[in-house]
């Protein structure tokens, strides 16, 4: 049977209408993860997946199903059935594109996104969440989102610190499987949301509806996020994240404020009036990862706060981008900075801007002098983006200016990190160093090393998708970035590292600027938790406990690991389009 006629029965089978075989055409043009391998990327993207009468076509019969949301669900799941099949290589481009189509069209009915709702949990309690499509207005296209309980971002969880609760996840996208990674709370390895393709124990979360329970204990007081880890280049992107707040009145911020926010950062690339497509059995962006044409703010292109006259905020940031830094400002407000990823700094600073890489957190308080409109701002050397408005009229009703004006140093954050002024001089137990590696035209690995001609960026950091097409199609079967213990040369998966409980363990962080494309990378630790201790050899004078450092193009860092939390963890680039191209590998604390 020809290639063609066998797309054209699968897809009469796939919309249950008349025949395509007239429509569809030849196949052979098709692009496929072989053309990739040939070395033919660019000539691929001149190319229609589907041709103008195919599309046609195709619309005109979706157009007869109208709104019925059954049938075009029961189309769905068929066409996500036949992307897993045995001829996916030769059709699953052709499917792909219909079923971008039939979820277009079913956009118009789904659930418009709701706000994010604030819940309070304490010691015990439990939480249902389910995944779902919502829609949204996003500059000013109604787009197709995923979410958690309906909205984006998900729910913001407030618990105690030392609390224990649980979370009940459920999952009804069709073609969509996944888990729920409590970012950097240090759970037991079972409920890490690391699903057993991965290397860890969490069940997945499959679009049956199969519901899946998490024990999440709260040890730290912190700004942590909830995210997936299956297929989280898709399904963060898409709108799953949400922010934790653990309290401690005791040890946590205890200026006074007015008001507390919580803002997540993200992107999203809508083209043609509709969130762009994945493909299903494997990453693209895999370069510099997918970066997004519409900035976000809380999920919306239109964020805006109400305050007033003298107000002090204490605002809780958190990047759920997939690749984008931000480098975050509010012009004319006085910033003060007093915490990161899991509680304070020892010393409070004040602060211009504050960079915040994919997956970082920070607490900034903010203080309004004047009445007005305030941006907040996300600037690069390029430009200067406008994310969100802080609309300052009348009056504060509570005063706390004169707090606001003074820096705290919190003698019981010196007192901890105390302990490890050794560490600060000592030589590294681990060292590590950060590449890219990709298949040639000759299908074998060609490892340029300082063949590049990829010049590095004066910050080493990366602000936009400088590559097009280039990184469009790059791909994780032809792309791999790669973390090397370069005291045993091992690459990614081959890391076999073992620690006991309570070790302290130095890693030297060294990202190479020679390799075939230098940009940075948010090196994230799963379970532990550790602090930065030098920069570019320069020492860090004000520690605060993190799970994911920002290590720039041609820069190093070295951090210190408290290995606490026994298990089998894993430590990754948070750049998902990376993660999903190689780069990480697993460790146990024993």
């Amino acid at each position: 049977m020809k290639k063609s006629t066998i797309v054209s029965v699968l897809l009469v089978w796939v919309i249950t209408l008349s025949p395509l075989a007239s429509a569809m055409g030849d196949t052979s043009h098709m692009m496929t993860s072989g053309n990739i391998m040939n070395g033919t990327a660019s000539g691929m993207m001149s190319a229609r997946i589907l041709t103008v009468q195919e599309e046609s076509f195709v619309q005109s019969k979706l157009d007869s199903i109208g709104n019925d949301q059954p049938r075009l669900g029961m189309i769905m799941q068929k066409i996500d059935g036949m992307l897993m099949g045995s001829l996916k290589e030769s059709i699953g481009q052709k499917l792909q594109a219909v079923r971008a189509l039939v979820s277009e069209k079913s956009v118009s009915s789904l659930p418009e996104a709701t706000p994010t709702p604030i819940v309070d949990l304490k010691n015990g309690d439990a939480y249902d969440i389910t995944v779902s499509r919502v829609k949204k207005m996003i500059a000013g296209n109604e787009v197709a989102m995923y979410a958690y309980n309906g909205s984006v971002p998900g729910p913001v969880i407030r618990a105690p610190k030392g609390a224990t609760i649980k979370i009940r996840l459920k999952n009804t996208i069709a073609g969509f499987n996944t888990t729920l990674h409590s970012h950097w709370v240090r759970v037991a390895q079972a409920f890490d949301g690391v699903p057993p393709e991965q290397g860890g124990l969490t069940p997945v979360s499959l679009p049956s509806g199969n519901v899946v329970e998490y024990t999440i204990n709260f040890p730290d007081a912190g700004a942590f996020w909830y995210h997936p880890h299956l297929r989280d280049d898709i399904g963060q992107w898409m709108g799953l994240y949400g922010n934790y707040i653990v309290s401690d009145t005791a040890s946590g911020f205890t200026s006074p404020v007015n008001h507390e926010e919580y803002l997540t950062l993200s992107d999203i690339l809508i083209n043609n009036g509709q969130t762009a497509s994945f493909p299903q059995d494997f990453t693209d962006h895999a370069i510099m990862g997918r970066y997004g044409n519409t900035l976000l703010v809380n999920g919306t292109d239109t964020y805006s706060l109400d305050a007033k006259k003298g107000d002090v905020i204490r605002f809780y940031f958190t990047n759920a981008a997939s690749a984008r830094t931000f480098n975050l400002s509010i012009p004319g407000a006085k910033l003060k900075l007093v915490g990161s990823d899991a509680g304070k700094y020892e010393k409070e600073t004040f602060i211009d801007s504050v960079i915040i890489a994919p997956a970082e957190r920070y607490v900034v308080e903010a203080y309004f002098p004047t009445s007005g409109k305030y941006t907040i701002t996300h600037t690069t050397p390029d430009k200067t983006y406008t994310i969100g408005a802080v609309n300052i009229s009348g009056t504060t009703d509570k005063d706390n200016s004169a707090s606001f004006g003074i820096l705290k140093t919190n003698a019981d954050i010196v007192a901890e990190m105390s302990k490890f002024d050794s560490y600060y001089a000592k030589k590294a137990d681990k060292n590590i160093a950060l590449s890219l590696s990709m298949m040639g035209a000759n299908g074998m690995s060609n490892m340029m090393g300082g063949m590049t001609d990829e010049p590095v960026a004066k910050d080493g950091l990366e602000w936009e998708d400088t590559m097009g097409v280039e990184n469009a199609v790059s791909n994780s079967k032809t792309t791999t970035w790669q973390i090397t213990d370069t005291d045993t040369n091992k690459v990614n998966g081959d890391i076999d590292w073992t620690f006991k409980k309570g070790d302290l363990v130095k890693i030297h962080i060294n990202n190479d600027a020679n390799t075939m494309h230098p940009m940075q990378h948010p090196f994230h630790i799963h379970g532990q938790r550790f602090i930065i201790l030098n920069e570019n050899g320069t020492k860090n004078d004000n520690p605060v406990w993190k799970d994911t450092v920002l290590v720039p193009a041609g820069q190093s860092v070295d951090i210190l690991v408290d290995m606490s939390n026994p298990g089998s963890w894993m430590a990754h680039c948070h750049i998902t389009e990376h993660l999903h191209s190689g780069m990480g590998f697993g460790f146990s604390v024993k």
